[in-house]
């Protein structure tokens, strides 16, 4: 049965202009709006009136029949409430709450009378706060990174330092063997400084730090590889790079240098005892507008059931491999941070190719 409310909603109807309130029959014709309604959806009352309350509604949710399922909704059970957009006189769509009461009216007529609430400023609101806590998600993040890649990238230079003044200590004195391993120390401490130096800088100013600039692939790469020299050395790899297809992208610095420090690294670490290492890394732009980065080895490959783990944090596959299992989390990290995606093929026994996906500006080839 109808509710029978006579009086009340002709008061609220003529004096509450902060009430926005809509009028129609069965057949959803559009019998009155009041001062509200016209305040908050922008039409005057003569160019609704007789005409239905469609015309209020989003192309999708007329597709949907969302307005003749909200009329039959609420005859059959006297009132109801949904959250729903209107479009406003302008065309823009209006996040709304809306009670809608099926009534009589003093003499008897039925009509159905709908209370709508303006909810875009929470809307709003609500957005802003989804993209605040999404912002912190990313600083906290960010910062994880940081402690992770600080770690990570000190322990080649330190371990390429151990090893020199190990082969000091096993010199014996030979002034020979001093004067050739004194310039490779002072150049290992000098690399270690700056990487102390840079980290410290990152630290301070990591906003600077991650914006994007131009960035030479082949120049970090040549420092990864001075990093990386007593890992190359001791495993007598092979490696090489062809930057050709980009040769120089936007992007952050200190990023990039992590990305092809941990890939490489990685590929060094686990190669095959039975071959000698052979690593390629390339770049090159796909037809849908990435920037490809990708490293190859001939290394002990990865079993199928173990892909999906491979870039969690703290995971290492092969227990006799020294390592924390962080290198390739790190790179998902960045990866994931700058709205990039990872791809892995890979075969037990054989190898395994690292597709990272960056989004990224290539820089105009004359700034290279």
């Amino acid at each position: 049965m109808p509710l029978s409310s006579p009086l009340v909603f002709d008061i609220i109807f003529r004096h509450a202009e902060s009430t926005s309130l809509l009028i129609f029959d069965r057949s959803g014709t559009i019998e009155d709006i009041n001062a509200g309604f016209q305040k908050l959806l922008g039409y005057s009352r003569d160019s609704l009136l007789g005409k239905n309350i469609s015309t209020l509604y989003t192309v999708d949710d007329n597709n949907r029949k969302v307005p003749e399922k909200m009329i039959e909704r609420t005859i059959l059970s006297g009132a109801t409430r949904d959250d729903y957009f209107l479009k406003h006189q302008n065309g823009s769509p209006i996040w709304i709450h809306s009670e809608c009461i099926f009534a009589r009216d003093k003499d008897g007529q039925e009509h159905l009378v709908e209370i709508i609430q303006d909810l875009n400023k929470e809307r709003l609101l609500e957005e802003k706060l989804i993209e605040k806590n999404r912002e912190q998600e990313n600083t906290i993040s960010d910062h994880e990174t940081f402690i992770y890649t600080t770690s990570h990238d000190l322990r080649s230079p330190l371990n390429n330092l151990d090893a020199l003044i190990q082969n000091v200590q096993e010199s014996n004195n030979d002034p020979e063997a001093i004067a050739h391993l004194a310039p490779l120390l002072n150049e290992s401490i000098a690399r270690l400084r700056d990487k102390i130096n840079e980290l410290s800088l990152i630290g301070k100013m990591r906003e600077e730090e991650n914006k994007r600039s131009i960035v030479v692939l082949e120049t970090i790469y040549n420092e990864v590889l001075k990093d990386l020299e007593q890992e190359i050395r001791s495993s007598d790899a092979l490696l090489s790079a062809d930057f050709s297809k980009v040769p120089v992208l936007r992007f952050s610095k200190k990023n990039i240098r992590s990305l092809l420090h941990n890939l490489i690294s990685n590929s060094l670490k686990y190669h095959s005892p039975h071959r000698k290492p052979v690593i390629r890394v390339e770049t090159e732009e796909t037809e849908d507008g990435w920037i490809l980065l990708t490293v190859e080895d001939n290394g002990l490959g990865i079993a199928e059931e173990e892909k999906e783990k491979i870039f969690d944090m703290y995971t290492r596959l092969h227990e006799h491999v020294e390592g924390t299992g962080v290198g390739l989390g790190i790179v998902k990290k960045i990866v994931n941070n700058n709205g990039g995606k990872i791809a892995l093929e890979s075969q037990l026994g054989k190898g395994s190719l690292f597709k990272i996906y960056l989004k990224a500006e290539e820089a105009p080839s004359e700034t290279a």
